[in-house]
C-alpha cells in the first residue's frame, strides 16, 4: 500500500491568511467603541475673550428719603387726618391722640413749678433779712469799737497827767481788744453767711430747673399728641389696622413718607454672578413696559438666600407713575475689563465649581479632566483652572460619553 506525501507548505500559508484577517477585525471591534466616542460628538476649544452677557435682576423701587411716621407717646386715636397716597409737607397732621392722663400730669408739673418759684422767692426773703442783720450788727460792733478806741486813747492821755491809774487805762485797753474781736467775729460770721446762702440758692435753684424741665417735657408730650410729617413728600405706608378709638403705644411705628423724586431701584441678583458685577455698569430697568436706563450705585457684599442686593441709581427723572415699592425687573449688561478663558457651555454644566469633562490633546485617546468654572452663562463657561487654548473638549456629559464606551 501506497503512503500518501504531506500537503505542500503553499496550502499552509492559505489557511494562516484567513486566521490573520479574522484577528484583525477583532482587534478593530475592540477599539471601534473608543473612536466612536470620540468622533460622534461636538467639540469646542477655549479662547481668551472678554466675557460679555446679560443678568437678569429682580426687585423694587425705593425712596432715598424717608421718614417713619413714629408714635413718640402713648394715647388713643381721635383723629386720622392724612390716608396713603396723600401729598403733604413736613408739620402738617396726620393723626391726633387723646391721653387725659397726660394732661393731668401736666397740670401737676406745672403746679410743681408755681411752688418751687415760690420757695425760690421766699428762700431770697428769708437770706437777704439775714443778710441785713448781720450788716447791722457789724455795723454796731464798728461803732462798739470806735468808742472804745477814743476812750482809750482818752485814758492814755489821763494816765500820762496822772489823773488815773494804770488800772483804769487797762480796762480801757481791754474794752477796746473786746470791742475789736467782736467787729471780727460779725464779719467772719457774715462770710460763713454768704457761703451758706449761696449753697442753699444753688439748691433750691436746682429744685426749680427740675421741675422746669418736667414741665418742657411734659409740654413736648402733650405736643406730640399731633403726629405730624417730619418731611416734604408723600404717606407711602399707614398701618392698615388704624382706626378712630384704637389705643397707640409709645415708640409704635405706624406707617412712612417718601419722597418720589428720590427713588432708586433695590435689585437682588444671583450671588454666582457676584464676580461680574462692578459700580457704574449700566442696567435697564423695565417699568409698567417702559425701560429706564440706571447705573449700579451700591454692590452688597453679604449673600441672603443666595442671592445679592445691588442698588441702582438714575440719572433722568423717573415717570409719573413710578411709585414706592412698585415691583421691577432689570438687565445688567456686563463686559469684564479682562479677557479670560471661555468655552462653549458642556451640556452637563450649570453652577460655577469644580466638573469633569472629556478632553483630548492631540491624536491621543480622549481622557477625563478636571476644571474649576467660574462664570457660567446660557452658552459659554469661564475657565478658571484646568484647560488650556489647545485642548479640544467634548460638549457631552461626561457618563454619557462613558456609556457611549461601553456600548
Amino acid at each position: 500500500m501506497q503512503i500518501p506525501n504531506d500537503k505542500p507548505s503553499s496550502t499552509k500559508k492559505l489557511l494562516i491568511i484567513p486566521s490573520i484577517f479574522c484577528l484583525g477585525l477583532l482587534v478593530a471591534a475592540l477599539l471601534w467603541p473608543s473612536a466612536k466616542g470620540s468622533t460622534n460628538f461636538a467639540y469646542t476649544s477655549p479662547i481668551h475673550a472678554p466675557i460679555v452677557t446679560t443678568v437678569a435682576a429682580f426687585g423694587s423701587l425705593q425712596p432715598k428719603t424717608r421718614h417713619t411716621i413714629l408714635a413718640q407717646v402713648s394715647g388713643i386715636v381721635e383723629h386720622i387726618n392724612k390716608r396713603p397716597g396723600d401729598r403733604i409737607t413736613a408739620g402738617v397732621t396726620i393723626l391726633s391722640l387723646a391721653n387725659p392722663k397726660l394732661s393731668r400730669e401736666a397740670d401737676q408739673v406745672l403746679l410743681d413749678l408755681q411752688t418751687e418759684q415760690a420757695e425760690l422767692e421766699k428762700l431770697a426773703a428769708i437770706q437777704q433779712k439775714a443778710f441785713k442783720n448781720h450788716q447791722a450788727q457789724i455795723t454796731l460792733a464798728q461803732y462798739d469799737l470806735t468808742i472804745a478806741k477814743s476812750k482809750l486813747d482818752a485814758q492814755k492821755r489821763l494816765k500820762e497827767l496822772s489823773v488815773v491809774s494804770a488800772l483804769d487805762l487797762q480796762q480801757a485797753d481791754l474794752a477796746h481788744q473786746k470791742a475789736k474781736l467782736i467787729l471780727e467775729q460779725q464779719r467772719t460770721a457774715l462770710a460763713t453767711l454768704e457761703v451758706t446762702q449761696k449753697t442753699e440758692r444753688k439748691a433750691q435753684l436746682l429744685s426749680l430747673q427740675r421741675a422746669e424741665k418736667q414741665v418742657e417735657l411734659l409740654k413736648k408730650d402733650l405736643e406730640n399728641l399731633d403726629i405730624s410729617a417730619g418731611i416734604d413728600g408723600v404717606i407711602v405706608k399707614l398701618d392698615a389696622e388704624l382706626e378712630e378709638g384704637m389705643h397707640i403705644s409709645e415708640g409704635q411705628v405706624l406707617g412712612q413718607i417718601a419722597e418720589p423724586s428720590s427713588l432708586y431701584a433695590l435689585l437682588r441678583v444671583q450671588a454666582t454672578q457676584a464676580s461680574l458685577l462692578a459700580l457704574q455698569q449700566k442696567v435697564d430697568i423695565t417699568l409698567k413696559g417702559q425701560n429706564i436706563e440706571g447705573k449700579i450705585s451700591r454692590i452688597s457684599p453679604n449673600v441672603d438666600n443666595a442671592t445679592i442686593e445691588i442698588a441702582v441709581s438714575f440719572d433722568k427723572t423717573l415717570p409719573s407713575s413710578a411709585m414706592s415699592n412698585m415691583a421691577v425687573t432689570a438687565n445688567i449688561h456686563i463686559t469684564s475689563a479682562q479677557p479670560t478663558l471661555l468655552i462653549d457651555r458642556p451640556e452637563h454644566i450649570s453652577s460655577p465649581g469644580a466638573h469633569n469633562v472629556v478632553v483630548q490633546q492631540g491624536n491621543k485617546q480622549p481622557v477625563l479632566q478636571q476644571i474649576n468654572v467660574g462664570w457660567v452663562g446660557d452658552s459659554q463657561i469661564e475657565i478658571l483652572q484646568g484647560l488650556s487654548v489647545n485642548d479640544q473638549i467634548l460638549l457631552i456629559d461626561p457618563d454619557k460619553w462613558q456609556e457611549s464606551r461601553n456600548e
